[in-house]
């Protein structure tokens, strides 16, 4: 699929203990950006603008702070409920899809996080598939260390897998395939049934962090 370079690019993340998933989402911006492509990023946790390339449109959405992992419980915003804080990320991707119109949306992680993205991701797609829009959605994905004994991921990977035929383009799998082959994990295996998948190998940001950029943090 080749990217028409007038066109610009969307790329959703959301990151909540640490910066993983922005830095994923942000190295794939940065290379696009290299190649004369527009890219808005929308990360939906807490900001860490000392890490974006200027040339990248960042759009920060309403921060999502998830504490624990047993449950995945989700904190937000002082004195606003999970249900308003998703329903205005997804107002603003929304609306600002029908002003740039982008070739192309990339998720990262999603949907793969279904049970943490799925209202502020779903409106959009369904108005992607509704309109019959050529924009295509592509899923970035890093490996995901699981245990297949875990008897909820048969319900998880035919969601997910659910989702990337009904919506997605393709998946791209962001990992090195003599590493880290699909097989070893019989879990992504059924994810990705019937789905287009990419190899893309590793993805890293290349560019230095000035150290006065970045803020202290105080144990």
């Amino acid at each position: 699929m080749m990217i028409n370079m007038n066109k610009s690019v969307f790329i959703i993340s959301q990151h909540n203990v640490g910066v993983g998933h922005f830095i994923c989402a942000n190295s794939v911006a940065e290379r696009l950006t290299a190649e004369g492509i527009k890219v808005w990023h929308f990360p939906g946790g807490p900001p860490v603008k000392y890490l974006t390339d200027d040339r990248i449109i960042l759009v920060q959405l309403p921060v999502l702070k998830r504490y624990g992992t047993l449950n995945n419980k989700v904190i937000t915003e002082k004195g606003k409920e999970l249900t308003s804080v998703n329903e205005e990320c997804a107002k603003l991707l929304l609306e600002t899809f029908k002003k740039i119109h982008p070739q192309i949306v990339i998720t990262e992680f999603f949907p793969f996080s279904y049970y943490r993205l799925y209202d502020t991701i779903y409106p959009l797609l369904e108005f992607v598939r509704k309109n019959k829009l050529s924009t295509k959605f592509i899923c970035l994905l890093r490996d995901i260390p699981v245990s297949d004994s875990n008897p909820s991921l048969e319900k998880d990977y035919h969601i997910i897998n659910k989702i990337l035929q009904k919506y997605y383009f393709a998946v791209f799998h962001a990992v090195d395939y003599n590493i880290i082959p699909i097989s070893i994990t019989p879990f992504l295996t059924k994810a990705f049934k019937r789905v287009t998948v990419y190899e893309t190998g590793f993805i890293s940001q290349q560019r230095k962090i000035p150290k006065k950029n970045i803020p202290s943090i105080h144990m």
